[in-house]
């Protein structure tokens, strides 16, 4: 068990402490990410950090990811979303929100994915908040702030700005898929970006 949105350095060292006295596990840590190999298994688990803020010098990379590998070809079976196995706690967290019941909790959590991108949104995508579900964002926002469920990048428990596909596509943020010399696709961020 990890704490939830735990800075990258903070996982690295809970892992490596745990597995001092034992062999059972043997822990990889890399800049980019940790991998964590169980001795008798045949899978193994690389836990993938992301920067939390838009600062690569000051921001914090946290917990993001976690990809299930086979052992011997690398191959990645699944992939976890943190935001995902979170889903349950953002909406009981959203429920607790004056003017916000379980089902409107869901269909926002579907949406923006987690708490600081429906903090976001209150600020930034009011439109879409008012024309789909009628509510007053700024009235949203106050509530946030006043249940505790408010997060922004300095938060502690605050994870990565999820924008909906739709946003990301209006302000050109998408990835666009290219071929490379040899015929191969990669992944290129739009140049709006720069």
């Amino acid at each position: 068990m990890l704490p939830f949105r735990a800075p990258f350095s903070t996982a690295a060292d809970i892992l490596e402490s745990k597995t001092e006295d034992s062999n059972d596990i043997y822990v990889d840590y890399r800049p980019d990410f940790l991998e964590l190999t169980p001795e008798a298994a045949l899978e193994k688990y690389q836990l993938t950090a992301e920067l939390r803020g838009t600062n690569e010098i000051t921001g914090t990379k946290i917990l993001n990811e976690i990809h299930v590998l086979d052992r011997g070809s690398e191959e990645v079976y699944d992939t976890f979303h943190v935001d995902d196995l979170a889903e349950d706690h953002f909406i009981e967290r959203l429920s607790e929100v004056d003017g916000v019941d379980s089902s409107l909790a869901e269909l926002l959590i579907d949406e923006y994915t987690n708490l600081r991108t429906i903090s976001w949104a209150t600020t930034s995508d009011v439109t879409h908040l008012e024309n789909t579900w009628d509510i007053d964002a700024h009235s949203l926002f106050e509530e946030l702030q006043k249940a505790g469920v408010y997060r922004n990048e300095h938060s502690p428990d605050s994870g990565v700005l999820q924008m909906p596909e739709r946003v990301k596509k209006e302000y050109g943020l998408e990835e666009d898929e290219q071929e490379d010399e040899d015929g191969e696709e990669t992944e290129q961020i739009g140049l709006t970006d720069f």
